[in-house]
């Protein structure tokens, strides 16, 4: 028997094995799984209680998947090897539990302890200290779970009442709890470098306001600042400002998240986990690993614009909080958020010059107007619109008189100044007055500021040519930027380019160099102020045309998303991610068709950018939708069921991904469609291999193989050819398999698909691994991570050291076989790729013949040398040191 596993479970969780120490685990549900195990470790847990308990809202069958997946994952932690099978978990056909021989547990400990302080007068102190030096915190500080929260509240109750009584001690002090989240795997915490948006204008003003800010982060009291304000008063620049001079330390971390396109707060997860450049993974939960990254160091999140979606955001944030004691938000919002611990700090505009006292007062000198930020922020816009402005003696009082009327409003202070090539002060004055009046008498349902600042936006609209304002206002479709195509086929607007020149010129519109082409933007207040031109009518035409636009863009990039222009589509999609979702979300409330067709379409590309939650769900309401409408036998069904059968096969959950499965075979087969019946026989024999039903497997594959040479469709075939190949080695039919996979690989490299060219790569080093043809592996492996790294497909590279790591083991080689092994399941933990079960045993064998060639100390050091690696440095490694035998 091995060391006996400490598990404990007062004020974090953790599990200690011999020099071992787990503080963070795959998911959340393998951390539940084994603190409920422990916590009552006198009985046999059935396994109908635990998927119930753990997993209450799925069904029958994905609850009882869950688990056995959970089990797995705990198994491989609590049983490396070395360790007999059953020698920690023991579990049957029904039940599961711990051995006790195996474990100890803090919470028993302390238990013991105060039952020893009840028992023995004499010894009751002795007893209660060691209590006390066992209380860490509450149990399982984070989790809120029925079962966790009622024996949170026996074990502080118990301890209380020890404290309480005669003779007892005092009350420990405070200790910080670790919210469970943080023991989540995270092989990677989030780059110190800040992340903040580059900015390319002055900033004026807020000396106070930042140093409040400093003060306010850096009270370890506060978690959550929330700064608020109207649209237009700065509060996104003036956050930035104060989170960079948060990121001054050496160990800071700072990253921002703009959320002004966000409609569906249970995003925030997935826009948090890219600001973090967390990679992308095919199980769990977003919130798990952004919570499990931040929990790494202390950090400040930048959320920038929650006002539109109110209070759902409110449970993230505080999830965050709750499950990441070292990580503080800075919010920016409209309005405060009500969250518990929230301090909101409102933003006021810019001090500008008062009114004069009277006619008879002296007008103000050039240089006491520049004393004001408001004038110092309008003067500088003014330049970079007409380079030789200055303020004179002469339009002093116009220039104070429009700083004072805009009320110091950042936004509508740079309106006004960039008309100053056309407009004096004066004459701004001059324009200003009427309007204001006017919009004051007929909008009486908003505060003064933002009738100001509505005032400010709307005397720019009308300054516009009527064909250039209705541009502006129609420019209010699109989500996220737009290219100037975009503009033109969405607004029928033929010169568009050279209107998106005129209103840029006015700061009505932004643009940035992407690259390939420019795109563009309006600031989210111009933006809803163009929508509120737009008549009912109109705005639902026009998100007609933007949904008809993006539609075609998906049906363009679907098909070439499996060939030599991959990564350009795969880019092209994401740009226009705000854009597909504004459809979707439109669709969902205007009933268009147009919804469900493009979550069908873009199945793949969630699946390959590993966006799968946001892809379940889109796909789930697709066929919801469908199911309602009566079109459950359609084409389009079809599509969504087979896209969402991918997605969840993805996350694990094969059952799940079976049923959808069929259905959509169904449905194609009742249409007749042999591409959809192909595409659906292929993805049911791949489940098939994956489960380890080889017998079920073999003819699904060879029937979608058939179909797929009848309509000459060679990517498909390659595809088939190489899932075949992958069938084949799975039963340890080598030659067959390397037949399919030479032939698929013939294709692919014809098509020029890159991924797939590593797919069927990938196989054939494991069978030239499995035969002894070790430098075959070696080169196989060399094009594999050479292509795997351009298209940034860290699955493929997982496989690749994976395979090179049971070869070193072959070539006698250990030190190496344990760092590549090391790192390839440090990886795998990162991007939540998928290993069946005989490449389960396959590894386990490897790492186990490591092992026992190597001391205990060598083999553990060359095992966390590579759980230390990046991926980068992981390929490099195993390109650079290649054993010297031959193969």
């Amino acid at each position: 028997m091995n060391t006996p596993w400490r598990i404990e479970m007062l004020g974090w969780m953790r599990a200690q094995s011999g020099d071992l120490t787990v503080t963070r685990f795959r998911t959340q549900k393998t951390a539940l799984l084994l603190a409920r195990l422990a916590l009552f470790p006198k009985r046999t847990h059935p396994r109908e209680e635990l998927a119930d308990l753990l997993w209450p809202d799925a069904d029958q069958d994905a609850g009882r998947n869950s688990l056995k997946q959970s089990l797995a994952i705990l198994r491989r932690l609590l049983e490396p090897p070395g360790t007999p099978a059953g020698g920690v978990l023991i579990a049957d056909r029904l039940g599961i539990r711990l051995n006790p021989a195996a474990f100890s547990t803090d919470v028993a400990d302390f238990e013991a302890a105060l039952k020893a302080a009840a028992r023995s007068p004499e010894g009751r102190q002795e007893a209660l200290a060691r209590a006390q030096d066992l209380y860490q915190g509450e149990l399982l500080p984070g989790v809120y779970e029925d079962w966790a929260i009622e024996e949170r509240e026996r074990l502080a109750a118990a301890w209380e009442e020890a404290q309480e009584a005669p003779g007892g001690a005092a009350p420990p002090p405070p200790l910080p709890s670790i919210a469970l989240a943080a023991v989540l795997a995270t092989p990677r915490p989030p780059s110190s470098a800040p992340r903040l948006p580059m900015l390319f204008t002055r900033f004026f003003g807020r000396e106070r306001e930042q140093s409040d800010l400093a003060a306010l982060l850096a009270d370890e009291a506060v978690r959550l600042v929330t700064l608020t304000g109207l649209g237009g008063t700065g509060k996104t620049r003036l956050a930035i400002e104060a989170a960079r001079q948060a990121a001054t330390g050496p160990d800071a971390i700072v990253h921002f998240v703009a959320l002004a396109d966000f409609t569906d707060s249970s995003l925030i997860p997935d826009a948090v986990a890219d600001a973090l450049d967390l990679p992308r993974v095919l199980t769990g939960e977003p919130m798990d690993r952004v919570a499990a990254a931040l929990c790494a160091a202390p950090a400040l999140l930048v959320l920038d614009n929650l006002e539109q979606l109110g209070e759902e955001a409110a449970p993230v944030l505080l999830a965050l909080l709750t499950r990441v004691p070292s990580l503080t938000i800075l919010a920016t919002s409209r309005a405060r958020l009500f969250i518990a611990g929230e301090r909101e700090y409102p933003l006021a505009p810019l001090p500008t010059p008062q009114a004069p006292d009277g006619p008879s007062a002296s007008s103000p000198s050039p240089e006491s107007l520049l004393l004001f930020p408001g004038v110092q922020l309008f003067a500088d816009r003014a330049r970079a619109a007409r380079p030789d402005f200055q303020i004179t003696a002469r339009n002093a009082p116009s220039v104070a008189d429009v700083c004072r009327r805009l009320e110091g409003i950042p936004l509508a202070l740079e309106l006004a100044a960039a008309w100053s090539s056309l407009l004096t002060p004066a004459q701004m004055c001059d324009r200003m007055g009427e309007r204001f009046t006017l919009l004051r008498s007929r909008r009486k349902d908003v505060t003064d500021r933002h009738q100001t600042l509505w005032a400010a936006v709307s005397w720019s609209y009308n300054l516009l040519p009527p064909d250039l304002a209705r541009f502006w206002a129609h420019l209010s479709v699109f989500r996220g930027g737009f290219t100037a195509e975009a503009a033109r086929e969405v607004c029928q607007e033929p010169r568009a380019l050279d209107s998106l020149g005129r209103l840029r010129a006015y700061s009505l519109v932004t643009a940035e160099d992407t690259g390939d082409e420019m795109r563009f933007r309006l600031l989210e207040s111009l933006r809803e102020f163009g929508g509120a031109q737009l008549g009912a009518q109109e705005r639902d035409d026009l998100a007609d045309c933007h949904a008809g636009c993006f539609m075609r863009l998906a049906e363009q990039a679907e098909p070439l998303l499996t060939g030599p222009d991959q990564s350009r589509w795969l880019d092209r999609l994401g740009e226009e991610q705000d854009n597909l979702r504004a459809v979707m979300d439109w669709s969902d409330t205007s009933r268009s068709p147009h919804g469900p067709k493009l979550a069908c379409t873009l199945w793949r590309f969630w699946a390959i950018r590993g966006l799968l939650n946001e892809g379940r769900l889109r796909l789930e309401r697709a066929v919801e939708r469908l199911d309602a409408q009566g079109d459950g036998g359609t084409e389009v069904q079809a599509r969504a069921l087979n896209g969402l059968a991918v997605l969840v096969r993805r996350q694990g959950d094969m059952a799940a991904a079976g049923s959808l499965q069929r259905r959509s075979l169904a449905i194609w087969r009742t249409l007749g469609d042999a591409r959809g019946i192909a595409s659906s026989l292929n993805n049911l024999g791949t489940l098939a291999t994956l489960t380890g039903d080889h017998a079920q497997a073999e003819p699904l594959l060879r029937e979608s193989l058939a179909l797929w040479r009848g309509l000459g469709q060679p990517v498909t075939v390659a595809q088939t050819l190489n899932n075949l190949g992958f069938l084949a080695q799975e039963r340890e039919d080598y030659d067959t398999a390397r037949m399919f996979c030479e032939e698929s690989l013939a294709l692919f490299r014809a098509a020029g698909d890159k991924r797939g060219v590593t797919l069927s790569l990938s196989v054939l080093a494991m069978v030239a691994a499995e035969i002894g043809q070790y430098a075959q592996v070696q080169s196989f492996c060399a094009e594999i991570f050479g292509t795997a790294c351009e298209i940034h497909d860290d699955q493929t590279i997982v496989g690749g050291l994976a395979v090179l790591g049971q070869a070193a083991v072959a070539q006698d080689t250990p030190a190496r076989a344990a760092r590549l092994l090391g790192a390839a399941q440090a990886l795998r933990d990162a991007v939540g790729s998928y290993q069946d079960t005989r490449a389960q045993v396959k590894a386990n064998r490897a790492v186990e013949d490591a092992r026992r060639v190597l001391s205990l100390s060598a083999f553990a050091a060359a095992w966390a040398e590579g759980q230390a690696m990046t991926s980068e440095q992981a390929v490099a490694y195993a390109l650079a040191e290649v054993p010297a035998v031959p193969g």
